[in-house]
C-alpha cells in the first residue's frame, strides 16, 4: 500500500513559488507515494488550473494538518515537505511534533529554517523532539550539497597555506544589471515575485529581510568549509553590522526589512583566528554565492553555484588565474532530490512493520 507525502505550501503560484523547484522530484515519487497538498490557500485556488500550470495533480488537498488528520488518520506519512514562507516553519513542525501518528519519517525544510526569535527553540528543542520519534529533518541549502567542498584543490590550499588572512562570504542574488542570457534573474524581472512571496514582510519573512534569506547560503557554505577542513569553530565575535534597503518605488517592504546586510566579525577557532567580511542580499552589483579566501600570495574563490550557473573554484596565484567548474547536475536541488530519494528509501527499509 502506498504511504503519504505531505507538501505544505504546495498550491503556491507555479511560476514564482518554491514548489516548482520540487516538481521533478514529486513526479518521480508519484508511483510509490500519494502526494498530498496541505495549503491554507486551498479555497482560493483553482485546482484544475493549478495542476495544469504546474504539471502535477495532487492526490488530495487539505487546508490544514487537522483537516488531513480527520480523513487520513490511519495512513502512514513517509515524508513532509515544508515549502511555506519562513514565518510558518516553526508552527508546522510544532503541529507535526504533536501529531501522534507522525514518526519514522522524513521532514524536508526549506531555508531559512526558522524565524529569528524561533531559532534557539527550533534547533535545541523542536528538532530533537522529532528526532526521538525517528524523524529525520533535512535542511535545504545549496551550499550544503555543493561539490566544490569535496574538491582536492580546496583541501590542498588549507593543508599547504593554513588559515587565510581573511575570509569574505558573499551571497547576492537578482542583480540590478542584466547578465546576458540570465537577464530573467535580474532584480527588475524578479521584483514582482519578491513582492508576491512577501520576502520583505516582517511577519512572513521571519523578522528580517533579503539579507537573512540569502545570508543563510553564505553561512552554510562557511560552516561546511570549516567542517571539511577540520577547523574547529568556537566563536564568532561580531564587530560591526550594517543593514541597508533599496529605495525602489515598486518594492513592497515593511519598515525594518532590509535588502542588503553587511557584517564584520572575527572567527575564533582552536587553531587560530581570522577576520570575516559578510555580504548578503538581493539587488546589488554581485550575482554569486561564494567564499573568498585571502592568503599572502594566493586568493581562492569557492562558488557554490546557483539555479542556472555551475559551481566553480578559482585560484589566483603568481598573476595566473586557474578556474575549475562543476556540473549543475551534481549540485543544488538536483543533489537535494537525490538525497531525499535516498533517505526515503532508507526509511522504507528500516521502518518497523
Amino acid at each position: 500500500m502506498k504511504s503519504n507525502i505531505l507538501v505544505f505550501g504546495a498550491l503556491g503560484d507555479p511560476r514564482t513559488s518554491v514548489i516548482k523547484l520540487y516538481l521533478e522530484l514529486l513526479i518521480s515519487l508519484q508511483d510509490e507515494y500519494h502526494i498530498i497538498a496541505i495549503d491554507s490557500n486551498l479555497e482560493a485556488v483553482d485546482l484544475k488550473s493549478h495542476s495544469e500550470s504546474l504539471g502535477l495533480c495532487f492526490d488530495q488537498c487539505f487546508s490544514h494538518l487537522n483537516d488531513y488528520a480527520q480523513h487520513q488518520n490511519d495512513m502512514v506519512i513517509s515524508a513532509v515537505l515544508i515549502l511555506t514562507p519562513l514565518g510558518s516553519h516553526y508552527s508546522i513542525l510544532k503541529q507535526l511534533a504533536a501529531y501522534p501518528q507522525f514518526k519514522n519519517a522524513l521532514v524536508v525544510l526549506e531555508k531559512p529554517s526558522f524565524s529569528l526569535d524561533e531559532i534557539k527553540s527550533g534547533f535545541s528543542t523542536l528538532v530533537p523532539k522529532l528526532n526521538k520519534r525517528n524523524v529525520t529533518v533535512y535542511f535545504i541549502d545549496s551550499a550544503m550539497v555543493s561539490p566544490v567542498f569535496d574538491c582536492e584543490s580546496v583541501r590542498n590550499v588549507f593543508d599547504s597555506y593554513g588559515l587565510p588572512k581573511k575570509i569574505i562570504a558573499v551571497a547576492m542574488d537578482n542583480p540590478m544589471e542584466r547578465y546576458g542570457e540570465w537577464g530573467e534573474y535580474s532584480f527588475e524581472r524578479k521584483l514582482s515575485a519578491i513582492n508576491k512571496r512577501k520576502l520583505l514582510s516582517l511577519p512572513d519573512s521571519g523578522g528580517a529581510g533579503l539579507g537573512l534569506d540569502m545570508g543563510v547560503h553564505a553561512i552554510a557554505g562557511l560552516m561546511r568549509l570549516f567542517y571539511e577542513n577540520n577547523f574547529t569553530y568556537k566563536e564568532l565575535e561580531i564587530q560591526n553590522v550594517k543593514l541597508e534597503a533599496l529605495d525602489h518605488s515598486s518594492l513592497e517592504r515593511d519598515k525594518g526589512a532590509e535588502t542588503q546586510a553587511y557584517m564584520e566579525a572575527i572567527i575564533k577557532g582552536n587553531s587560530g583566528c581570522m577576520p570575516l567580511y559578510f555580504i548578503a542580499g538581493k539587488g546589488g552589483s554581485i550575482w554569486d554565492r561564494r567564499i573568498e579566501l585571502y592568503y599572502e600570495n594566493l586568493v581562492m574563490t569557492i562558488s557554490f553555484g546557483k539555479l542556472s550557473s555551475s559551481p566553480y573554484i578559482a585560484i589566483f596565484k603568481n598573476n595566473e588565474l586557474v578556474v575549475e567548474t562543476f556540473e549543475l547536475r551534481n549540485s543544488g536541488y538536483v543533489q537535494h532530490h537525490k538525497d531525499i530519494q535516498a533517505l526515503l528509501s532508507k526509511n522504507a527499509n528500516n521502518t518497523p512493520m
